[in-house]
């Protein structure tokens, strides 16, 4: 199974994404502090995001006035991130 397979199975399935909902829950405050410290303002700022898992931080990158290009290798992942 190559690793864009592995991904697309892991987000399709309940469990996984609720189970990275958390983890994002609880690493989510640390990473956007480092971020936005190195990054400063986002309003208007284009962003790149590779890897963008559950589009957790997309959309906090987005809330705060960032135009946001997210990818990953798993589709399934960028189908989530978009809803």
């Amino acid at each position: 199974m190559n690793e864009a397979m592995f991904w697309d199975k892991a987000w399709v399935s309940d469990t996984k994404v609720e189970e990275v909902k958390m983890i994002d829950l609880l690493m989510h405050k640390s990473a956007v502090d480092f971020t936005y410290k190195i990054l400063g303002d986002l309003k208007n700022k284009k962003l790149l995001e590779i890897g963008c898992g559950s589009g957790a931080q997309t959309i906090d990158f987005i809330s705060r006035g960032a135009r946001v290009t997210a990818i990953d290798v798993s589709e399934e992942s960028v189908l989530l991130t978009k809803q």
